[in-house]
């Protein structure tokens, strides 16, 4: 089993399915902090409030297990090394691929101050990455503006 220990204390177990070459192929399990999950992203706090199930479970029995399925792995391993402040597991460069999918996972879970910081750095690396008609690259580098609304700015 492969796992992440964000917080060898914390009481939240996020579990994401992973993606094998064969059917059957091991989840990854985390360990986290709900308060700093709650702290950084309203979506978390709003589910492991006592309105939710993942909540009632969390505040019953003092620890919670969590299917988070559709991320992508690396990046939310990526977001909650942001979150709680572990540099050594956060790339200091990005592709526009890895961007639009943290973009996507930010916006998910409303994590847009928490990343603004290191999307402007990755924005600013990929400016000669994005060209400028209309294509599959133009159009993640639009969605990450969700991300960062410099990125015209940047871009220039």
């Amino acid at each position: 089993m492969t796992s992440h220990i964000f917080d060898a204390e914390g009481d939240l177990a996020p579990i994401l399915p992973t993606k094998g070459t064969n059917e059957i192929s091991e989840p990854l399990r985390m360990r986290v902090s709900s308060k700093h999950l709650s702290l950084a992203s309203p979506v978390f706090k709003d589910m492991l409030s006592r309105n939710f199930f993942e909540g009632i479970t969390l505040h019953t029995i003092g620890s919670v297990e969590v299917l988070l399925s559709d991320n992508d792995t690396k990046a939310l391993i990526v977001l909650l090394s942001i979150i709680r402040s572990q540099p050594s597991k956060i790339p200091s460069k990005v592709n526009l691929d890895f961007l639009t999918e943290m973009t996507i996972l930010v916006d998910k879970y409303q994590l847009r101050p928490v990343a603004a910081l290191l999307s402007g750095y990755w924005i600013a690396a990929l400016k000669h990455e994005i060209p400028s008609e209309w294509g599959e690259a133009t159009y993640q580098a639009v969605t990450t503006t969700s991300v960062d609304t410099r990125l015209p700015s940047l871009l220039r």
